[in-house]
């Protein structure tokens, strides 16, 4: 069986499709297996970003329940979706199915269960997380032990009960776990940060999370 990218993006919540656009914009970004330019109908990467902050921003916005927000919200979410599944066609395209360039691309893909080097079920909790404070206000940098198997690293960040899941958010997709810097971290508040590998079938398992208080 062919590995396909996985592009039905309409089943995920909200915040599970910005972690997953984020993940791509992250890894298709000055991606070595994929130089710009690319033809069309396949996006610039400068266009698919800029799409993704402004879905980013509109799922902020629309966090009030108010229903023109939630109308922009959908309406560029459908935009992006477009865009993401036009870049999917032609990288299935240019490495005709080939799973070793397509792994780095960020989606998801369609295959057997059988992981990429013989391992199955998701990948491990990633392991030595460490956080300290970044040279500015509000920002925190974390380190980890690389986790074998992952091509990125997806954070989320919470300010409030860890326990309660809604209380996390997506942050940001790393390419490496040297080191991660968040930004516009709400200042003299607890912060909490964990952390999970991707490889070419999804996301892993979370890693412990590390707190500390955000100067």
């Amino acid at each position: 069986m062919h590995p396909r990218l996985i592009t039905r993006f309409a089943q995920m919540g909200e915040s599970e499709f910005l972690a997953q656009a984020g993940r791509i914009v992250s890894a298709m970004t000055d991606n070595p297996q994929f130089p710009e330019p690319w033809p069309a109908p396949a996006p610039a990467i400068g266009v698919l970003t800029a799409t993704f902050e402004r879905y980013r921003q509109a799922l902020d916005a629309s966090a009030t329940r108010d229903q023109i927000r939630i109308a922009e919200r959908d309406a560029i979410r459908t935009e992006l979706t477009t865009l993401l599944q036009r870049l999917a066609s032609y990288l299935e395209f240019i490495t005709h199915d080939d799973g070793i360039p397509l792994r780095s691309t960020g989606f998801e893909l369609r295959r057997s269960n059988a992981r990429h080097g013989g391992h199955s079920g998701p990948l491990d909790a990633p392991s030595g997380l460490k956080l300290s404070h970044g040279l500015a206000t509000g920002q925190v940098e974390l380190k980890l032990d690389r986790l074998e198997g992952a091509g990125s690293y997806e954070v989320h960040t919470a300010q409030g009960d860890p326990l309660i899941e809604s209380n996390w958010h997506y942050a940001l997709v790393s390419m490496s776990v040297r080191r991660i810097l968040l930004d516009h971290i709400a200042p003299l508040q607890w912060a909490w940060v964990r952390v999970r590998g991707v490889d070419g079938q999804g996301a892993g398992r979370w890693s412990e999370p590390a707190s500390i208080v955000v100067l």
